[in-house]
């Protein structure tokens, strides 16, 4: 099951409840997401407040979210996978197994995709290739 799929326009809260679980932005764009356990993340525009898209990621809950410069939307979800989705589109990039338990959290930088792992590890990946450094 699973999947993505992209609803765009419209404002309010696209119909996305609990979604305060966790936030990210880009410094150099407009948009913001943001991610819940109900295996969904959004995208919004944060200069209107318009829904971009929603990302129906195949996880057990999202847990952390982030974009980077170029449009791409990471997850970070309960079954220890990151995801990688075009942030416009929905649609699915990659995805690799980051940790054994829940990613915590996550960040990108550049060419670097950094996650924390209930695990309690801490590991950085070279994004795409999704070598761990």
């Amino acid at each position: 099951g699973g999947g993505a799929s992209s609803r765009g326009g419209g404002g309010g809260n696209g119909g996305g409840g609990g979604h305060s679980a966790s936030s990210g932005s880009s410094s150099s764009s407009p948009l913001v997401a943001t991610g819940s356990v109900d295996r969904t993340a959004h995208v919004w525009c944060a200069t209107t407040g318009a829904h971009v898209s929603v990302v129906e990621a195949d996880e057990e809950g999202v847990m952390t979210v982030a974009l980077d410069a170029a449009g791409n939307l990471f997850t970070g979800g309960l079954d220890g996978h990151v995801r990688v989705w075009d942030c416009r589109t929905g649609a699915g990039i990659v995805a690799w197994k980051a940790h054994g338990d829940w990613v915590r959290s996550l960040a990108v930088y550049g060419s670097r995709v950094a996650t924390a792992g209930r695990d309690g590890r801490v590991r950085v990946w070279t994004w795409p290739k999704q070598r761990a450094s």
